[in-house]
C-alpha cells in the first residue's frame, strides 16, 4: 500500500512537472522565435542581418554579450540602440549595408567597424570610486569580433544607486547607469523612466531564453528522476500485489484446511457422542448380566444346598433301611 501510495504521489508530481516543462518549452519556443526574428531591432537592422551573402557581417553587438539577469535593464539603458549595431570588418561593408537598407526603404541602421578600432583609445585616466563598476566586469563578451565589442563597452559604468551615479557624474562625462536604468552622461544630461521600446528588451529576451534553457534542463532532470521513482514504485507495487495475491491464495488454502479440520472435529464429536451412548448401553447390559450371574450363583448355591440335604436324607434313609433289614 505504501509503494502504491508513493507511486500515485510520484505520478501526480510527474504530471505536474511535465505540465510545467510543457509550459517552459512553449515559452522557450516563443522567445527563441522572438530572438531569431530579432524583434526589438529596427527593420533596417533585421533586413541587413538577413543578407549575409550580400553584406559580410559578424552579427549584432547584442549577440556578443552575456550577463546576469539583474544587469540587463542597466546595460540595455546604457547601450540603447548600440545593442543592435551590426558588427562588420570594414567601412566598405558598412556602406554596402547602408546602401542596401536605403535601396529597400528599410530605414536606418548602425555599424561597428572592427578595422577602425584603435585600442589605444580605450585607456582612461579616471579612477572609479567603489560605487561604480565598469561594464567590463559585468559583461562577458564572446565571438569573432569580441575585442571590438569590448572597445564599445569602454568607459561605461554601473552605479550602486541614483545618488552614487549623480555624484560620479559631477566628475566624469562617461555614461553612468543605475540598476533601474537611469543613465547619466555628465551632470547635465540624464535619461530614465523604465524600459522603453526598440532595442530595449533584446538582452531581456536573450537572457530569458538562456534562463529557460537552464530551467528546462532542471525540469527535464526532475521529470527523469520522477519517472524513475514512479517506475520503481510501480514495480514495487506490482511485486506487493503479486505477494498479496499469493497470500490471498495461501489464506484460502488455510481457510479450507481449517474448515476441513472443523468438519473432522464435528464428526469426531458426533462419533464420541455415539460411542458414549453405546457405552451407556453396554454398561446397562453389563449390570443386567452381573445381576443375572449373581442370581444364577445364588440358585446354584441353593441347588447345592438342596442336593446336600437330599444326600443327607438319602444316607439317613439308607441307614434306616439297613437297620430295618438287620432286625
Amino acid at each position: 500500500a505504501y509503494a502504491i501510495s508513493l507511486g500515485l504521489v510520484g505520478s501526480e508530481m510527474c504530471i505536474r512537472d511535465r505540465y510545467e516543462l510543457t509550459s517552459i518549452s512553449a515559452r522557450l519556443v516563443s522567445l527563441e522565435e522572438i530572438v531569431t526574428a530579432r524583434e526589438g531591432y529596427s527593420d533596417a537592422t533585421r533586413f541587413v542581418l538577413s543578407q549575409q551573402g550580400t553584406v559580410n557581417h559578424f552579427g549584432s553587438v547584442a549577440d556578443y554579450l552575456e550577463l546576469d539577469r539583474e544587469h540587463e535593464l542597466a546595460v540595455e539603458a546604457a547601450l540603447g540602440d548600440w545593442l543592435q549595431y551590426i558588427v562588420v570588418k570594414s567601412e566598405r561593408d558598412a556602406r554596402v549595408g547602408m546602401e542596401l537598407a536605403t535601396k529597400n526603404g528599410a530605414g536606418w541602421c548602425g555599424f561597428l567597424i572592427t578595422d577602425e578600432i584603435r585600442q589605444d583609445t580605450t585607456n582612461s585616466q579616471f579612477v572609479s570610486p567603489s560605487s561604480l563598476t565598469p561594464f567590463a566586469e559585468l559583461i562577458r563578451v564572446e565571438g569573432p569580433a569580441a575585442e571590438a565589442v569590448r572597445w564599445l563597452l569602454r568607459n561605461k559604468w554601473v552605479a550602486t544607486s541614483f545618488e552614487a551615479a549623480a555624484n560620479a557624474a559631477q566628475t566624469i562625462d562617461d555614461p553612468i547607469v543605475t540598476p533601474d536604468g537611469t543613465v547619466f552622461c555628465g551632470s547635465a544630461i540624464v535619461r530614465g523612466g523604465g524600459r522603453g521600446v526598440g532595442a530595449h528588451g533584446i538582452l531581456r529576451a536573450k537572457g530569458e531564453v538562456k534562463e529557460l534553457h537552464s530551467r528546462m534542463a532542471t525540469e527535464q532532470e526532475a521529470v527523469r528522476r520522477l519517472n524513475e521513482d514512479v517506475t520503481r514504485c510501480t514495480e514495487e507495487a506490482e511485486r506487493a500485489e503479486a505477494e498479496f495475491k499469493t497470500l490471498q491464495i495461501e489464506e484460502h488454502v488455510r481457510e479450507k484446511e481449517l474448515l476441513e479440520a472443523e468438519l473432522k472435529l464435528t464428526r469426531c464429536g458426533e462419533e464420541a457422542a455415539r460411542l458414549g451412548q453405546r457405552n451407556d448401553v453396554v454398561q446397562v447390559e453389563r449390570r443386567k448380566t452381573l445381576e443375572e450371574r449373581d442370581a444364577l450363583d445364588a440358585k446354584e448355591i441353593e441347588a447345592q444346598s438342596a442336593i446336600a440335604r437330599l444326600e443327607d436324607d438319602q444316607r439317613s434313609a439308607d441307614d434306616r433301611f439297613m437297620s430295618a433289614q438287620r432286625r
